[in-house]
């Protein structure tokens, strides 16, 4: 861990919990502060899990998409132009991209890999936008990816359950858990998972009203879960579709 890092990452922090606190969604502010909190100290003790007891940076799922996203962020400095295609999948098989970048990366090509789907390449671009903002520091990554599973364990009580009671304790226990407290964190795929089925769950997606903006929430939303894990749209959608049907037939 770096000085430059923290101090980066204490000002995320900061960012994130006001927002959380202007959008209470019923939630009280001493609440949302204390479980923000433990989520991102045990973001920072998931960087030192990774950092000190499983030593394989290249191996290590919070690092090895970190730092693959640097090498891409990298080429927006040195051939702008190769950033662009890889980031919109507009690049030639034939361009030679593997030997010149992909083969640089730990995780861009998958021992198992599919020309149909790969999701190792959206968490390696969200890492290369995100070392935009955080000069290439690890713990800003950290704390940013948190955040956003805290959103999503928020947003997944808030639709699900209509006691603001219930909602405290279910988003406490969601929290606090170890397995949700370290491994919905820092860069792993799962803080993103559970953004995505959140703010799906958030958009009303299919509310039955002719709105735009939360079709294009959810729409978003659906595109995220696709590029991350496609396989957990086929468990979310029977679900959603029974819970719209249910609320709009009562």
């Amino acid at each position: 861990m770096q000085i430059e890092g923290i101090v980066l990452s204490l000002i995320w922090y900061m960012i994130l919990l006001w927002l959380l606190l202007k959008h209470r969604g019923g939630f009280s502010n001493t609440i949302l502060i204390l479980l923000f909190t433990s989520k991102i100290v045990g973001t920072f003790a998931l960087q030192g899990l990774f950092t000190y007891y499983y030593t394989e940076r290249s191996t290590a799922d919070i690092f090895r998409f970190f730092d693959d996203g640097l090498i891409l962020n990298g080429l927006f400095f040195s051939n702008p132009a190769d950033l662009f295609k890889i980031m919109f999948n507009t690049y030639s098989e034939n361009a030679g991209f593997d030997a010149l970048y992909f083969e640089k990366m730990n995780s861009w090509i998958k021992p198992d890999d599919s020309a149909f789907y790969n999701d190792n390449h959206f968490m390696i671009k969200v890492n290369a936008m995100l070392a935009f903002i955080s000069f290439g520091h690890y713990e800003v990554h950290g704390v940013i990816f948190s955040g956003l599973s805290f959103f999503g364990l928020k947003w997944c009580t808030e639709e699900l359950l209509d006691d603001a009671e219930s909602r405290s304790l279910a988003l406490a226990v969601a929290v606090l858990i170890p397995s949700s407290l370290l491994w919905m964190s820092g860069g792993l795929k799962e803080a993103i998972l559970i953004f995505g089925i959140g703010a799906f769950l958030k958009s009303k997606f299919i509310d039955f009203k002719a709105n735009v903006k939360p079709i294009l929430f959810g729409f978003s939303a659906f595109l995220v879960l696709y590029s991350v894990k496609i396989y957990f749209i086929a468990a979310l959608i029977p679900a959603y579709l029974a819970q719209a049907l249910g609320k709009n037939s009562a």
